[in-house]
């Protein structure tokens, strides 16, 4: 499922997920 991910909207996951993590 994740590698069906546009990539851009895959980017913006990514950063979301960074800010959860650092968060």
């Amino acid at each position: 499922m994740c590698l069906a991910i546009p990539g851009k909207v895959k980017k913006i996951f990514d950063d979301h997920t960074a800010e959860i993590e650092i968060g």
